[in-house]
C-alpha cells in the first residue's frame, strides 16, 4: 500500500541532516581558512600547514660564538650569537640579524633553523659570505617597547649594534625595495 503521509521519511531526514552538516562544516572551514572567521592559526596547526621539515645541509660549517652583556634596555643580561662561514672572520662581511619568534631566544637561529649551516652551504656553492647575528629579545615578548619599560628594539639599536663594531661591523642605513628604511651592517 502506498504511503499517504506527507511527513518526510527517516532516510530523507538523515540525508538532509548529513548534507546540511557537510555544507556547514565546509563553509566554516572556508571562513576560517580565508581569515574571515577566527581560528586560522589553530586550523593550520591541526592540518600541519606551515610545518616544513628541511634537514640542515651537511659539510663544514662555522662555529657560533655566544656572548652575554648587561642590557639597560632589557633590564638584565642578554645573550647574543655570531656565526661566520668556516675559515672567515666577521670583519667586512654583511650581517643578517636573525630575530627569534615568541618563545625563542638567541639560540633559535642556530639550534632550530641551522642558519649557520645554510650560510656555509651557500658559500661553498659560490654565494657571497655573510655573518649571522642573533639576540635574545625575551621569551614572552615581541620586538617593541613594553609597558614594563623593557625595550628590545632599543637594545638592538643602542646596545647590540655598537657591540658589533667590536667585531669590525659598521652600522649603515639603506633603502629597501619596498620603500621602508632597513638597518644594515657590514663587518
Amino acid at each position: 500500500m502506498p504511503r499517504t503521509s506527507s511527513a518526510p521519511s527517516r532516510r530523507t531526514l538523515l540525508l538532509g541532516g548529513a548534507g546540511a552538516l557537510t555544507l556547514g562544516t565546509a563553509g566554516l572551514l572556508a571562513g576560517v581558512g580565508s581569515g574571515l572567521l577566527p581560528g586560522r592559526v589553530r586550523l593550520d596547526r591541526a592540518l600541519g600547514r606551515g610545518e616544513v621539515q628541511v634537514g640542515a645541509p651537511s659539510g663544514p660549517f662555522g662555529d657560533v660564538a655566544y656572548s652575554t652583556f648587561a642590557s639597560q634596555a632589557r633590564g638584565g643580561p642578554v645573550t647574543w650569537g655570531l656565526s661566520v662561514p668556516p675559515g672567515l672572520s666577521a670583519r667586512g662581511l654583511p650581517v643578517v640579524l636573525a630575530l627569534h619568534g615568541r618563545g625563542g631566544d638567541a639560540h633559535a637561529a642556530f639550534d632550530l633553523l641551522a642558519m649557520h649551516r645554510f650560510v656555509a652551504a651557500h658559500v661553498r656553492s659560490g654565494g657571497a659570505p655573510l655573518a649571522v647575528v642573533s639576540i635574545d629579545g625575551g621569551a614572552d615578548t615581541y620586538w617593541h617597547p613594553r609597558v614594563n619599560g623593557e625595550d628590545p628594539l632599543a637594545m638592538i639599536t643602542d646596545e647590540l649594534v655598537p657591540r658589533l663594531a667590536t667585531w669590525g661591523c659598521a652600522p649603515g642605513r639603506s633603502r629597501s625595495p619596498g620603500g621602508r628604511w632597513a638597518g644594515t651592517a657590514r663587518c
